[in-house]
């Protein structure tokens, strides 16, 4: 039998419940829709929480730990890869221009998804720069 997992929320039901209603990034909603669970008691363990978002069980001690750590600002610190945008960049351009990389960087994480797609169009560096100033 799984340990009884024991975690303090400190927002409230009604909180949780209206953020994930707002929340678009399907990453924080799993997040969020842990919490809220675990603040309703409709679930009891990692294994529970793992298999009904279907995801390692090993995902589900890191989320908790982080919003231990750090609450839910930290949990909900999603970290996106950002180097497919800057590997796709460098094959199809070469080296690419100082400062390019860090503006990259900055982006958030829909804001790559959304540069990664985009690069399959784009046949010069130019337009990835005319991509950053519309999306900036």
């Amino acid at each position: 039998m799984a340990r009884l997992l024991v975690l303090t929320i400190t927002e409230s039901s009604e909180e949780l419940q209206r953020r994930l209603q707002h929340e678009t990034d399907a990453r924080q909603q799993e997040r969020l829709q842990m919490l809220y669970w675990l603040k309703q008691g409709l679930v009891h363990s990692r294994p529970q929480i793992a298999q009904l978002l279907h995801c390692n069980e090993s995902t589900i001690t890191r989320w908790l730990n982080a919003y231990r750590q750090r609450g839910l600002q930290q949990l909900l610190a999603v970290k996106t890869p950002p180097g497919a945008a800057r590997i796709i960049l460098r094959r199809r351009f070469g080296e690419l221009p100082a400062g390019l990389e860090e503006r990259i960087r900055q982006l958030s994480p829909p804001q790559i998804e959304a540069l990664a797609e985009a690069l399959l169009d784009f046949t010069a560096l130019e337009e990835v720069f005319a991509w950053l100033e519309r999306s900036s």
